[in-house]
């Protein structure tokens, strides 16, 4: 079976390179139904312009295009190689080169009714071979004047916390947006770099003042362990919410000659159980994280730069007497730093640089020397619309064809051995190409 997934995801891969393509992460549903190009909504999708921002605060609702079945499909096919085989592969995979057929997607989006819309998806994860339940987000909008300030106000329903964010410098929806699913990852990631994605579901409340001022509330819920299976999530040893999270979170954006500059600021406060539900007690986390966006362009030529910090602070008493972790105390922090260049909405390049430090816990943070500490730097380019336009049969396809690298200069806490058996933090490095194809 894996053999023939792979197979089939070489094949997508070199055939779909034939196929008509524009810029694949933007959802041909919303498109259709308002009429404007994707380039309104979209620099390099899935980032949005602050026309794109506003059509998401606003619910999804605005029309003047078609009508017609709110649908579209998503493919996501990659190969990728890493610079050393791994010791021992995860379950499926090549400890070294791999080609899958990353994500299967079904899209369902739009307005539901003047003042109600949303966004919702069914995935196929051709790694783990599970159809699941992705990323929602139905809200309701609306506006009126307070006092001589235009206010766009709203309620969000949705199931990862920093995805209903319409800026893409969060951690949560942070460069880079394509990540090969067949390489070694870092054991130890912020909570809102998806741990808590389709676990738990949340209502948030929310206004844009004089659109300029963004604020935002929101409370979370965990969705059970049984639960989360029937959605097709695997719970596997992750740490649930426990009574209620808040997430808050302020944003200003402002418009600069060519462009849009935003600062924000998040807030994540909760308590988790221990890993797997297995033990007695709770772990208090909190987050708290900075990030800016300046985004400029000038004719065909655009730039933008991201920085996302976080500064992650766990309480530890019941896991220090559990045997879970060393400290009662631990810290987790973040930075990630990057800047893209497009041109013509054809040819992008980008580079990042990403860092992960933090408190010494073996326990805790299962590396070799205690820390969680990875660093590197990433690259990425893609080309849209490689031969020629959509056909006139279909003109909401998009393809997108690209390449990444990631050098590490640190992984699982160090530099070299990091693992105590000879593997260094390079040896992870990896080349990754990948197509994207919306229809």
């Amino acid at each position: 079976m894996r053999d023939a997934v792979r197979t089939r995801a070489l094949l997508l891969l070199l055939g779909v390179l034939t196929l008509a393509s524009i810029d694949a992460s933007a959802i041909p549903v919303y498109r259709r139904q308002t009429g404007q190009s994707c380039a309104a909504c979209h620099t390099a999708p899935p980032e949005l312009t602050p026309f794109g921002r506003r059509f998401m605060l606003n619910g999804f609702t605005m029309s003047g295009g078609k009508t017609g079945v709110p649908l579209s499909g998503y493919v996501e096919a990659a190969v990728s190689s890493t610079q050393k085989a791994l010791p021992t592969a995860r379950p499926g995979l090549d400890p070294k080169d791999n080609a899958e057929l990353q994500r299967v997607k079904a899209l369902a989006g739009g307005a539901i009714t003047d003042s109600i819309g949303g966004f919702g998806e069914l995935v196929y994860d051709g790694v783990a071979e599970r159809l699941r339940l992705g990323n929602v987000d139905l809200r309701y909008a609306d506006s009126t004047a307070i006092g001589g300030h235009d206010v766009v106000y709203g309620l969000t329903l949705h199931n990862n916390p920093g995805f209903q964010d319409p800026w893409s410098s969060t951690l949560a929806r942070t460069w880079p947006f394509t990540r090969s699913s067949g390489t070694p990852q870092p054991r130890n990631a912020a909570l809102l770099e998806g741990l808590m994605a389709q676990r738990v579901v949340g209502l948030g409340g929310y206004s844009f003042v004089d659109d300029r001022l963004y604020l935002e509330l929101g409370v979370y819920r965990k969705l059970s362990r049984d639960a989360q299976s029937t959605i097709g999530v695997q719970p596997g040893d992750t740490r649930s919410v426990e009574g209620t999270a808040v997430y808050a979170r302020v944003a200003h954006e402002a418009s600069i000659p060519g462009g849009s500059l935003t600062v924000g600021a998040s807030l994540l406060d909760t308590d988790l159980g221990p890993p797997g539900g297995l033990g007695t007690g709770t772990a208090g986390v909190r987050n708290v994280g900075l990030d800016a966006l300046l985004h400029w362009g000038r004719g065909p030529q655009e730039f933008t730069l991201r920085g996302a910090a976080s500064h992650e602070r766990w309480s530890l008493g019941s896991s220090v007497a559990q045997g879970l972790a060393t400290n009662a105390r631990n810290r987790f922090d973040n930075l990630r730093l990057s800047a893209s260049y497009l041109y013509a909405k054809r040819y992008s390049a980008a580079v990042g640089v990403f860092r992960r430090s933090g408190s010494t816990d073996p326990l805790f943070f299962g590396t070799a020397n205690g820390k969680p500490d990875s660093a590197g730097i990433q690259l990425d380019g893609f080309i849209i619309n490689p031969f020629f336009p959509p056909p006139p049969w279909h003109p909401d396809m998009r393809t997108r064809i690209g390449v990444g690298y990631t050098h590490y200069t640190r992984f699982d806490g160090a530099k070299s051995n990091y693992d105590g058996s000879g593997r260094d933090a390079s040896d992870n490095d990896t080349v990754f190409l990948y197509l994207l194809w919306a229809f």
